[in-house]
């Protein structure tokens, strides 16, 4: 393999991880992991949530953005969340040089009660995202996530 094929290779990589990333800090509640992966002049667009700049990004994974705080609460509708586990699949990269188009698929499950009740909530979301390399490697420069679909049903989270 030539050189280029191996750059295209490690890009890809690269921001593979940066996916995967995105979701151990969703599993972690790490807001600082999460906001690590964007870049100063990101821009998300959650549906409910329109957030610019990586310190409102800061603030926005750590619930702490209070703009958005009581829509968030509406699309996940727990009381007390206890567990996340998102699942990222389906990773489609298309690079150009210092900039690539990506879509990945997620298939996020929330744990935790409403009111007495244990519940799971199961969502089937798309993230849209434009990424660029900068000195620290690949970032999110714009994210589109968007819900597909949602499945409640009575459960529990690790003996909750």
């Amino acid at each position: 393999m030539d050189d280029g094929a191996w750059r295209e290779l490690a890009d890809r990589f690269d921001i593979t991880d940066v996916i995967n990333r995105y979701a151990v800090g969703v599993r972690t509640g790490d807001s600082q992991l999460l906001a690590s992966l964007f870049s100063d002049d990101a821009h998300l667009d959650y549906g409910f949530a329109q957030v610019d700049g990586l310190e409102d990004i800061g603030r926005f994974f750590a619930g702490t953005l209070t703009s958005v705080e009581s829509n968030r609460r509406d699309v996940i509708a727990l009381d007390q969340k206890v567990v996340s586990t998102p699942v990222m699949s389906n990773v489609m990269i298309d690079l150009h040089e210092d900039t690539a188009h990506v879509e990945s698929m997620c298939l996020a499950i929330h744990a935790g009660a409403r009111g007495d009740a244990g519940i799971v909530i199961v969502r089937g979301t798309q993230n849209v995202d434009d990424f660029v390399r900068t000195d620290q490697g690949w970032k999110i420069r714009r994210r589109e996530h968007i819900h597909l679909w949602t499945y409640e049903a009575p459960g529990s989270a690790g003996g909750h």
